[in-house]
């Protein structure tokens, strides 16, 4: 469905839409951190049934993927969305899900999709998924376990996001505003561990900061500072079978980072060396 600025407003309809970059599987639903829009005029076709339902990504990221489910229902899918409705006689909408996160489903979309620039799927491209599904029980079992291992995710991803804002909070409050030393001036009570509260100044100096810390440039703190290197993708000898792990600038903005999707070989590493 095509939205028109004007019929965007705050609060409306929810809108169904895919950001062209990112990795994750999902998209569009609030529940996980994505943004929506809404639209105070639509049709009733693009309308989102509560069950049965996946949603793909027509454009951009098209390995991007989400499940409907009653949170959603009458929902409207936009433009650079399509709609998968199921015969659930015979698949799970969950089971599909997990089934489109597979590396080699995923390999399938990028390599058969359309456009030189940006990559597009139409609904027949989508249509020839192959498709590997077990009986039905073993798929609600398949989707059951994967669906708990989720919310164990979704509920650590979630913890993390306290914790980095508590530690977030009390890097302000120690290094940026110098709480516990404006507090030592004003002769309010300690609200640190003792030991932590030996730590902090008594006082500010002449140019506002606790006394006796120091401000310098980055440079001055470090032994190298460089730039990062890349071997040349056309020769496969740097790349196959590689077992050194090379991060990109694109894995360097993830939260954390586990594992490279790339690694180059001994002989690769000599190029990024010199």
């Amino acid at each position: 469905m095509s939205v028109l600025t004007n019929e965007l407003s705050q609060p409306g309809q929810p809108v169904s839409c895919v950001p062209v970059g990112g990795s994750e599987a999902s998209f569009g639903l609030p529940a996980n951190g994505r943004k929506q829009r809404s639209i105070t005029r639509y049709r009733p076709r693009y309308i989102i049934p509560m069950t049965s339902h996946n949603l793909t990504a027509r454009r951009g990221d098209i390995t991007k993927h989400a499940l409907i489910t009653s949170r959603e229902n009458g929902w409207l899918c936009g433009t650079g969305c399509l709609r998968i409705r199921l015969n659930t006689s015979s698949i799970l909408p969950q089971y599909l899900y997990y089934y489109l996160t597979l590396p080699h489903v995923k390999e399938w979309i990028s390599q058969n999709s359309v456009g030189a620039t940006m990559p597009h799927l139409n609904t027949s491209l989508v249509g020839q998924i192959s498709v590997s599904y077990p009986t039905y029980d073993e798929q609600h079992t398949i989707a059951s376990i994967l669906g708990s291992l989720d919310d164990k995710i979704e509920l650590n991803r979630r913890t993390n996001e306290t914790l980095e804002a508590m530690a977030r909070a009390l890097f302000r409050d120690w290094f940026v505003d110098f709480g516990p030393t404006r507090a030592k001036m004003a002769g309010e009570a300690p609200y640190l561990a003792p030991e932590l509260w030996e730590l902090f100044p008594g006082r500010l100096d002449n140019e506002g900061k606790p006394e006796g810390w120091k401000i310098g440039e980055l440079h001055e703190l470090t032994i190298n500072i460089c730039n990062g290197g890349t071997p040349k993708r056309t020769k496969s000898s740097y790349w196959e079978n590689g077992d050194i792990p090379w991060l990109t600038s694109g894995e360097v903005r993830k939260q954390y980072i586990s594992e490279t999707e790339n690694h180059i070989t001994n002989e690769g590493l000599g190029p990024v060396r010199s």
